[in-house]
């Protein structure tokens, strides 16, 4: 083997060390900065606490959570049997709820409730789905509808909808959730799954 083709391939694993030890570096960086800042969002709650505490105040809200998906868009399956039998698959385009069943519901924003709040006298969000009570949760007024069928026959009102990562939980109301409604404006809830 000549001189140059060894000093060549020496160099050429001196390179592939250096990058490889540069890679497990970089690596470890991106485990360690991870665990970072949760100790930091960690850190700040709990000084916020104490602060809170200390000068008699209400404690702060927690931070919001990354968002996985900031528009609920796309077709999403079946995820119980209680939405494969009565809607099948529920697809979201902008303000329209479609469903495989036919029904759709065209919708405009409310507000967005914490699930610990009330939807009828005696009943929250959280409750009902058995979330943490600080799970946001999607209000939309519905303005025009064709799945009064999922309502026994009543005017859908409104809408809640709970995205969490793949999965939508939805439910549907004769009459607008409030905490002094009666719990039977809830027309029905199901889950479905993103495809």
């Amino acid at each position: 083997m000549p001189a140059a083709t060894a000093s060549n391939q020496t160099a050429l694993r001196r390179l592939a060390g250096a990058l490889g030890v540069l890679c497990l570096v970089l690596f470890l960086l991106a485990i360690e900065q991870r665990h970072t800042v949760a100790a930091w969002a960690a850190l700040r709650e709990g000084v916020g606490q104490l602060r809170a505490r200390a000068l008699d105040e209400p404690p702060p809200l927690p931070a919001a959570p990354a968002p996985n998906h900031i528009v609920l868009t796309g077709e999403y399956a079946p995820a119980d049997e209680a939405a494969r039998t009565a809607t099948g698959a529920l697809t979201f385009t902008g303000a329209q709820l479609r469903f495989e069943s036919g029904e759709s519901l065209r919708t405009r924003p409310l507000r967005i409730a914490l699930a610990g709040e009330p939807w009828a006298a005696g009943h929250s969000y959280a409750g009902h789905l058995l979330l943490p009570q600080d799970s946001q949760v999607e209000l939309r007024e519905v303005t025009a509808s064709t799945a009064d069928r999922l309502c026994d026959g009543a005017p859908v009102n409104a809408a809640a909808l709970l995205h969490l990562g793949p999965t939508v939980t939805l439910m549907l109301f004769r009459g607008q959730p409030e905490s002094h409604a009666s719990s039977d404006i809830l027309c029905g809830v199901w889950s479905y799954s993103a495809r």
